[in-house]
């Protein structure tokens, strides 16, 4: 029997398979994407707070949060898609995927759980009027 760990790490490398196809990308061009749309969130979510975004780019707890945010976009992109794959063509797909990863979009959605923070972190988002 898989644990819980192990079936999220099982759905992630299902889905991010599963979405290279559709996208045609390689394995290494999704991963730097993930990678790059990470660093651009914490910019979109903090601002000019370098010092928040360097702390958090380094935070495995961070990535893994992020991945698994991302994972969840994945599987509704998968949702949507699946067996309707041949009507829709490469470029509207890769439309669709960019569109539901939209980082202004997550950064407005997405709050980071107090989990991922350091303990020593002081949060202070301020709110746009």
């Amino acid at each position: 029997m898989q644990t819980h760990t192990q079936q999220q790490q099982a759905s992630i490398r299902f889905n991010q398979a599963r979405a290279c196809d559709l996208l045609q990308w390689q394995t290494g061009e999704f991963a730097m994407f993930i990678y790059e749309r990470g660093h651009e969130y914490l910019a979109a979510y903090f601002g000019d707070d370098q010092q928040a975004i360097d702390k958090l780019s380094r935070r495995i707890e961070f990535w893994n949060w992020w991945k698994n945010e991302w994972n969840n976009r994945d599987a509704a992109y998968l949702h949507d898609i699946d067996g309707r794959e041949d009507e829709i063509s490469l470029r509207f797909r890769n439309k669709l995927y960019s569109d539901l990863h939209n980082i202004r979009i997550l950064a407005a959605e997405l709050s980071i759980p107090s989990i991922v923070y350091p303990k020593d972190f002081t949060i202070i988002k301020m709110e746009m009027a």
